[in-house]
């Protein structure tokens, strides 16, 4: 498999086909790879982060004052 040519500007359209589907294989598969990482940190046990206190399980009692 030649190399040379996919540097250079006047490639063949089949050197530019075969760079893209590489470009597009190694985007997908990091992609991939950042998703993996994203499952594996979540079943870490890393709680989900509280942003808000009205996020918070106290605030969601129904304490109307009566």
């Amino acid at each position: 498999m030649e190399t040379a040519n996919c540097n250079r500007i006047d490639a063949t359209p089949d050197d530019r086909a075969r760079r893209w589907i590489r470009a597009a294989i190694m985007l997908y598969g990091l992609l991939a790879f950042a998703a993996g990482a994203v499952v594996w940190m979540n079943g870490t046990g890393i709680g989900p982060t509280q942003l808000t206190s009205l996020s918070s399980p106290s605030s969601m009692r129904p304490d109307h004052g009566d």
